[in-house]
């Protein structure tokens, strides 16, 4: 059966550490890698980056595993000369490159800002925002030269708002990366590439989700409209239409996958909670 990104060759990046696709990973949010299984699943042939070696040998095995078409480009998305090397040997192997997904991204530590060393705030900006910009900046001409491209920027609902388990580090290059995605997409839509940024928001990792109570898993379901736990799944299949042909007339935007809780000023139990009977019934 035919998907929907076939002939296409994607590069995601952060998707080789954490959370597999298979489960077997103790930590991590697996956000990354389901993204890279689901673009594959689509029918693109797809390039998994990360700084670690063995993590993306990982993620590589169980794309491969599924019948996918899966390459292995270890590197750091913050150094200059690495991320060039991320998207030629990417293009090198595929003989082109349509798809980036700038995924790799560090929490940070939620230290106050009168607290926060520099060298907190520098590795945060280097790899959540400064990453995805020489990532691009790298793409670009590929993209440019094929007259199709699609970027796509994982950020979170931290970048409208802050975070809440993150300092304003985090905060700040999630705005900001918000705010490149926005300009990007100015300079080179007219090239047939588009750039859009997909804000996570109560993403649930496989592992912390299983260390849960039955209770805590509802009270963290209860915080959206729709009731239910963010999971991996929901970002990928998002990542799968903006990446595709048919999503060309989306460009710009920066689109919440959070279950509506950005639309509320607090957790939805609380608010039903508060809400006329007549209303909620």
């Amino acid at each position: 059966m035919a998907g929907i990104l076939d002939g296409l060759v994607a590069l995601v990046t952060g998707s080789g550490a954490g959370q597999g696709i298979s489960g077997v990973a103790e930590v991590g949010p697996g956000i990354g890698s389901e993204i890279a299984h689901r673009l594959g699943s689509q029918g693109a042939r797809v390039a998994v980056n990360d700084v670690d070696a063995d993590a993306v040998a990982r993620c590589v095995e169980e794309l491969r595993g599924q019948g996918l078409d899966a390459f292995a480009v270890t590197g750091s998305v913050a150094d200059p000369q690495q991320s060039s090397d991320i998207v030629k040997r990417t293009a090198e192997h595929f003989g082109r490159l349509d798809i980036l997904v700038n995924n790799a991204a560090r929490g940070g530590k939620a230290i106050a800002v009168e607290r926060m060393p520099l060298e907190e705030w520098q590795a945060t900006v280097d790899l959540n925002l400064t990453g995805p910009f020489l990532m691009s900046k790298a793409a670009v001409p590929i993209m440019r030269g094929q007259r199709y491209g699609r970027i796509i920027n994982i950020s979170s609902i931290a970048g409208p708002r802050v975070s809440f388990s993150n300092g304003a580090d985090y905060s700040a290059t999630k705005a900001g990366l918000e705010g490149l995605t926005r300009h990007l997409s100015t300079e080179i839509g007219r090239y047939g590439i588009t750039v859009n940024a997909i804000c996570c928001g109560g993403i649930m990792k496989p592992a912390r989700k299983a260390k849960r109570t039955a209770a805590e898993v509802q009270e963290g379901a209860a915080r959206n409209p729709v009731l239910l736990i963010g999971e991996p799944v929901y970002i990928g299949w998002m990542a799968a239409w903006l990446a595709s042909r048919e999503a060309a007339f989306i460009t710009g935007q920066s689109i919440a996958v959070d279950g509506g809780s950005t639309i509320l000023p607090g957790y939805f139990n609380a608010y039903i909670a508060g809400a006329p009977k007549k209303d909620f019934g």
